[in-house]
């Protein structure tokens, strides 16, 4: 992103109840409060990487958005607004069995190639993929 604007990164005071000053994205005591990890992990997994794609899954409220960088990597960035569910999505030839997953919260996991393709899990909660050098088929 080449532009951000935060409203209001940390909370103004520790009281919940007041919903106006809790708008931050971290605590008063600089704690990270859920939004800021999101970012973070937004920021350092798609770093230098360009949107290519918006794959298609067949269901209007599924993203799964196809990225690259310079170096020909590819990653996936992916989500629903549905319930959450699991897709296919077409692969190009390789011989990887599984593929890196970070979650927003940025756990990591692991997610299955098969020879149909990747079976990947879509939730509200971003999560991204990293292909390496392979790629998904538009």
């Amino acid at each position: 992103m080449p532009l951000s604007i935060w409203y209001d990164w940390k909370n103004d005071c520790p009281d919940p109840r007041d919903r106006e000053q809790n708008f931050g994205t971290v605590m008063p005591d600089l704690t990270p409060k859920p939004a800021y990890v999101a970012v973070w992990v937004f920021s350092r997994e798609l770093a230098g990487f360009r949107l290519l794609a918006r794959l298609d899954t067949g269901r209007e409220e599924d993203f799964v958005l196809a990225l690259s960088d310079a170096a020909g990597r590819t990653k996936l960035a992916a989500w629903t607004t549905a319930e959450p569910h699991a897709v296919m999505i077409e692969m190009g030839p390789g011989p990887q069995s599984s593929v890196a997953v970070t979650e927003m919260s940025g756990r990591k996991s692991e997610a299955i190639v098969r020879s149909q393709g990747l079976i990947l899990d879509l939730d509200p909660e971003p999560r991204y993929v990293d292909l390496g050098r392979a790629a998904p088929k538009k």
